[in-house]
């Protein structure tokens, strides 16, 4: 699973992500954490969001392989 999300996102306490995050990997589940110090519920700084979807798709990049490969 990839996390991410804003330090001083007000819709969305951040405190309920690290709850999260802690819950998964008590439970040995692999857990990516990418925390965005000055966003809120989104990213809106265009340097924010260009880290925010080069993460994504090298998780993707990452896990979508191992899925395929696995299923053959």
């Amino acid at each position: 699973m990839l996390l991410i999300h804003g330090r001083v996102d007000g819709r969305a306490d951040y405190e309920h992500a690290r709850r999260m995050r802690a819950a998964l990997e008590q439970n040995q589940k692999k857990v990516e954490w990418l925390a965005l110090s000055d966003e809120g519920h989104a990213a809106y700084d265009e340097g924010t969001r260009r880290e925010v979807y080069e993460r994504i798709l090298q998780f993707l990049d990452a896990n979508l392989m191992k899925a395929a490969t696995s299923a053959r």
